[in-house]
């Protein structure tokens, strides 16, 4: 990937010299099942505060506006398997809900943090990049059954509150 190595330690001033002023809304996440707390701040402040971040107390921010600046560009390249390749089909040729938007999300959480559950389509094209720290995916069978947020749209894709780290979580087994 682009952003590996030694570019991790070049991005990191980029992205606060570019987005460091601008405000985030992140949560508090208190791991007892209430509605996490909200709160905004820059983000430099906030990748300040994450240090605090624990299980039972854990920060998350996503924004997708942070890495929409020109200067982050050349640092946030897709991969090329999601590109359009010459002479074949284009992405374009896809249906909508199934093209790489160019859409960039920064997720920024602490030790502890959890994202909700997303069940995207086989063919979504997505990617995520780990720039640091550890990150735990699962993978759960198309047979899963999960409590969804809200209908899932034509193509399959919804949001659930399931924690599907969870022991008892369903379809979901020990490694």
């Amino acid at each position: 990937p682009e952003l590996s190595g030694q570019k991790v330690l070049e991005f990191m001033p980029r992205l606060m010299s570019a987005s460091g002023k601008d405000l985030v809304t992140y949560e508090i996440q208190r791991g007892d099942g209430t509605v996490p707390e909200t709160k905004s701040a820059p983000l430099a402040v906030y990748i300040q505060e994450i240090q605090q971040s624990a299980p039972g107390c854990a920060y998350l921010m996503a924004s997708e506006g942070i890495l929409e600046k020109p200067e982050l560009s050349a640092c946030l390249k897709a991969p090329a398997c999601l590109l359009p390749s010459r002479g074949q089909n284009s992405e374009s040729a896809l249906p909508p809900p199934l093209r790489l938007s160019g859409g960039r999300s920064l997720l920024v959480g602490g030790s502890g943090a959890k994202t909700q559950l997303r069940r995207d389509p086989v063919f979504s094209s997505t990617w995520n990049v780990l720039v640091l720290g550890r990150m735990s995916w699962r993978l759960l069978p198309p047979t899963a059954e999960l409590q969804r947020v809200a209908d899932c749209d034509d193509w399959g894709r919804c949001d659930s509150p399931t924690d599907c780290f969870a022991r008892a979580a369903p379809g979901v087994m020990d490694e």
